[in-house]
């Protein structure tokens, strides 16, 4: 059987095609077309941000009764074409909402502003989907394609003269077949802290799906989540296509299924402290580690590898620098591009405990010690693990 899921997941990473699709039907009367609506182009010449803008800013949002009667829309709709945009666009105090392109190989998102900068912010907002569009960074450099931080909480209460506006607990979000592109900094970045480089309410940003997305050359993280609070993501059947990182955690949490990696710079994922987290029947090859952990600490943080494939890979794979337990469950690494590493799964720590490590059923290229802990009190729990059966 995990033969049958290792030919699936290569075939499907490697020929680009859908292994888990979802059909779309669309666009409806009901959708807001930003091109007959709002006066959108779409050439890639003209600047959109204005009509893209204002279509953001009209979305219905019926728990303050802004725009909730004939004129009613709670999807915006991107017919292909290629939308130039210089600055920011705003998603702030919406719930319930959807931002919809055709078809991501035809739709695109083309940054044309400066740099360091953020192509969409959702500040305070809830329960909403983007899904089918391509995001293009333009080689500008230090670009975030979409910001999910909940930076304020307002809430200015509709009266006779005008409707009310507030912000939304931001949970509940999910961004799917998306592409992102041109060299951005990150793809998609959710959470805030109470200061630091992400200042904000450091609340939610969590219980977020991402979805057959793809991630090509990020300079800093295709994923990155940052936050106490930023917890929950859901991350499914993405691809991450030589970026710095592909998923980087600080504080936050993860599960992470049915991925590809291709050579990530540094790691395919990278963790800062951060809770349980899990990475499930990914496919990695040619990184050069896949899952590493950076601030020892004495905290009972927990790591689970199940199903994995790791080849060709530069240093050790998986490297976890605190007191909780890896568990790992049928993963297949095979060996080192260096032939001097034969180490492929190491844990340590300054804190005086027991440090323990569970492995069941994995296969560990030719290596006769695989597993190592560093510190001296230490328990390694290895059952029916072997070697990987040479082609």
């Amino acid at each position: 059987m995990k033969n049958i899921i290792t030919l699936l997941l290569i075939g499907f990473y490697l020929t680009g095609n859908a292994q888990e699709a979802e059909e779309f039907t669309g666009p409806f009367p009901s959708w807001a077309n930003v091109k007959t609506r709002f006066g959108a182009k779409g050439d890639g010449r003209k600047d959109d941000t204005k009509a893209l803008q204002t279509a953001i800013d009209s979305l219905t949002c019926s728990a303050v009764l802004f725009n909730y009667k004939e004129r009613a829309y709670t999807v915006i709709y991107l017919p292909k074409g290629t939308y130039k945009i210089s600055s920011t666009l705003n998603l702030r105090g919406k719930i319930g909402i959807q931002i919809i392109g055709e078809d991501p190989a035809n739709t695109r998102i083309l940054w044309a502003g400066a740099e360091n900068d953020t192509m969409l912010l959702a500040n305070g907002s809830a329960y909403f989907k983007i899904s089918r569009l391509t995001w293009d960074a333009n080689n500008i450099k230090g670009i975030e394609c979409i910001g999910l931080h909940w930076k304020d909480k307002w809430n200015i209460p509709t009266t006779k003269e005008k409707p009310g506006t507030r912000s939304f607990a931001s949970l509940y979000n999910e961004f799917s077949d998306l592409i992102f592109t041109g060299k951005p900094a990150i793809g998609i970045s959710g959470g805030t802290t109470r200061g630091g480089p992400s200042p904000g309410t450091a609340s939610n940003d969590s219980e977020i799906t991402i979805r057959r997305c793809t991630f090509i050359q990020c300079t800093i993280a295709g994923v990155k989540i940052s936050g106490f609070n930023a917890l929950e993501y859901w991350i499914w059947y993405s691809k991450f296509i030589q970026c710095t990182t592909g998923v980087d955690c600080t504080s936050g949490n993860y599960h992470l299924y049915y991925s590809f990696f291709q050579q990530s710079k540094i790691a395919d994922i990278s963790n800062n402290h951060g809770y349980y987290t899990s990475v499930r029947y990914c496919y990695s090859e040619g990184s050069k580690a896949f899952s590493i952990d950076a601030g020892a600490s004495s905290n009972p943080f927990k790591r689970t590898f199940q199903g994995n494939i790791i080849k060709d890979f530069e240093k050790i794979p998986i490297q976890y620098t605190h007191v909780g337990r890896i568990t790992l469950l049928d993963n297949e690494i095979s060996n080192s591009t260096d032939p001097m590493n034969k180490i492929m799964v190491t844990q340590k720590s300054w804190a005086p405990a027991t440090y323990q490590m569970l492995s069941i059923g994995n296969k560990y290229g030719n290596s006769r010690a695989p597993l190592r802990i560093v510190n001296a009190k230490q328990k390694i729990y290895a059952i029916k693990d072997g070697e990987l059966v040479k082609p």
